[in-house]
């Protein structure tokens, strides 16, 4: 008798990430980060403004135009727009965007 379901493999978007670095990436496609923009779309912060000043934190801005991340991190990002990284299934660009993500919102946590 053959089993009703398929054990469970971890698909290969993944392609070894860390753990936290995957989970980084899954709360950004799923827009549940804790960076201000995601914040205020749920009624738990009254402002949605970057430490920048420029425009409003959201993902994209923090990946591809921040000057707080642009001038303190040598990302190694792809030329293309911060949604893509998301997608893209490059691990090395996944990768990346995570560890950023991860370091903006620890300094803007202090």
């Amino acid at each position: 008798m053959e089993p009703f379901y398929e054990a469970y493999k971890a698909g290969d978007y993944l392609q070894g990430l860390p753990r936290s670095e995957a989970v980084q990436i899954f709360r950004a496609r799923a827009r549940h980060t804790l960076l201000l923009a995601d914040r205020a779309r749920h009624g738990w912060s009254a402002t949605t403004a970057c430490l920048c000043g420029e425009r409003d934190e959201t993902i994209s801005h923090v990946l591809s135009e921040c000057r707080e991340v642009v001038g303190n991190c040598s990302s190694g990002l792809p030329a293309v727009p911060a949604n893509e990284i998301l997608w893209c299934g490059d691990r090395v660009a996944m990768s990346a965007a995570a560890k950023i993500m991860r370091k903006f919102l620890r300094r803007a946590m202090q």
